[in-house]
């Protein structure tokens, strides 16, 4: 959910101002295809959060999200995907990237969904990519145009793999947050074990953070924030990453306590909102 994202569902919310937009995704693509498991770049805990930050960018309405399993589009012909945008998912208009391909085998373009578009009386919008250095926040999506330095998903992980936050949040336009389970609490620190993290954790090594803590219950093997639909307190701290994917997270100014459990099933999510600098 970056700054790419935020163009498309901004575009739609003028295009089309009576309807909600929704961001759509494919459910279970690396499982079709093949692919080695990747962690998200938003915690699933801190997906609210983030539609609930682009309100007023969007008219004053919240984005919502729907996600179409893979399985289930992965043979279907440019046509029959259109049909089911339009005619299963109700969809009143379109809004996508102008590098965006859909069918199967990528046999259809931003074009084709415009002519097909047109066929079914749906709106279709094509918006150039956004460039990675063009302004941050809500109120800048940044230059637009032009095949160079892009926002994506990819650019995103290839800084979080570099520990260059501060390409992260330009690609983000907001402080990159990384969220795990604490493996334990005491005073000022706490530990996230090797696997804890719920979204994607950067290079091995250090970094300033601001820290907070929330509660989780769990929902079978899924951590369930509490809260994690706002904003948490956050003070200063230090958290070091360890090259297994564990980390090691202090506060400074004081000690941060932890909420308590409510009940002995809950544990501590660790909420991590990173500076720009190492």
């Amino acid at each position: 959910m970056h700054r790419g994202h935020l163009q498309l569902v901004v575009t739609a919310s003028h295009m089309i101002q009576s309807a909600t937009p929704y961001l759509v995704s494919f459910d279970g693509m690396a499982d079709v295809l093949g692919w080695e498991p990747r962690l998200p770049l938003v915690a699933p805990t801190d997906r609210a959060r983030v539609l609930s930050g682009w309100k007023k960018a969007c008219l004053g309405t919240v984005p919502r999200e729907r996600s179409i399993p893979f399985s289930e589009v992965r043979s279907l012909s440019p046509e029959a995907f259109v049909g089911l945008l339009a005619l299963e998912l109700k969809a009143s208009g379109v809004v996508v990237g102008s590098n965006y391909r859909f069918g199967y085998k990528a046999a259809g373009t931003a074009e084709t969904l415009k002519v097909l578009g047109r066929e079914y009386g749906m709106k279709v919008e094509v918006v150039n990519l956004v460039e990675r250095g063009g302004g941050g926040g809500l109120g800048g999506l940044g230059g637009l145009g032009g095949l160079g330095d892009t926002v994506s998903s990819s650019a995103v992980r290839e800084g979080l793999a570099a520990g260059d936050m501060k390409g992260v949040r330009e690609c983000m336009g907001r402080p990159y947050r990384l969220i795990g389970r604490v493996d334990g609490w005491e005073g000022g620190g706490g530990r996230i074990a090797p696997g804890a993290f719920l979204n994607q954790f950067p290079a091995a090594g250090g970094y300033d953070v601001r820290v907070g803590t929330r509660r989780y219950g769990k929902v079978g093997n899924q951590a369930i924030g509490v809260g994690l639909d706002v904003d948490v307190a956050l003070r200063p701290g230090r958290v070091v990453v360890d090259e297994d994917g564990g980390a090691t997270v202090r506060v400074e100014e004081g000690e941060q306590e932890a909420e308590e459990a409510e009940e002995a099933e809950e544990q501590q999510l660790c909420v991590l909102e990173f500076d720009e600098g190492r």
